[in-house]
Parts: structure tokens; sequence; C-alpha cells
């Protein structure tokens, strides 16, 4: 699941609002501490989707955004394993033998 918070929120103030990628954005400005680091960065938030879209970090060093975000069920099959797969096993007496070339 996904959660509009980010890791060590302290702080949160919306800035602004636009649409990007055809979603309604709430544009946050966002502050975290992890121990003694603080960090300020901006996140869109779709809020049709509810996910966040682009999360910048202040100083421009850091940044990830997503695109053509598309929420919507998969078939099953999509997670099912291929018909003929098998699981590999190794041999554990082979594993302790250091690999050999052979010349052909």
């Amino acid at each position: 699941m996904v959660t509009e918070q980010l890791e060590g929120e302290v702080a949160r103030e919306e800035i602004g609002q636009e649409t990007r990628e055809g979603h309604p954005m709430i544009l946050y400005e966002v502050t975290t501490k992890q121990g003694e680091r603080t960090d300020v960065y901006y996140q869109w938030w779709a809020t049709d989707i509810h996910f966040p879209m682009k999360l910048v970090r202040k100083n421009s060093s850091w940044s990830m955004e997503y695109q053509h975000v598309k929420i919507r069920s998969l078939p099953d099959s999509l997670f099912q394993l291929p018909m003929f797969f098998r699981p590999f096993e190794e041999n554990k007496q082979d594993s302790a033998r250091p690999a050999t070339w052979k010349k052909n």
C-alpha cells in the first residue's frame, strides 16, 4: 500500500495544486528527519489515484518521477509460474568443489 507520508516525516505543508499526466495533484513541501539528518522534499501527490507521482529533494540533488501510471486489475495468469517451470536445485556435493573448465 502506498502512503502519502514519507518515512521520518516531521512536517508537511501544501504549497500548490496542478495537473500532471492528466492527474490532479497537490504539491507539498515535506520535511523528514532521520537521526540527526534533516531533508526537505517536494512531493506531487495525485489525488485521484492516491499515488506519489514525483518526489524531489529541495536542493535538487535527488529526484524520482513516475509517468503513465494506471491503477487497474491485472489477470491472475501474470502471477503464475510457466507451465514447464522446474526450480533449480543445486547439488550440495558439487557446490563444495571449485568449478573446472573442460577443453573441447
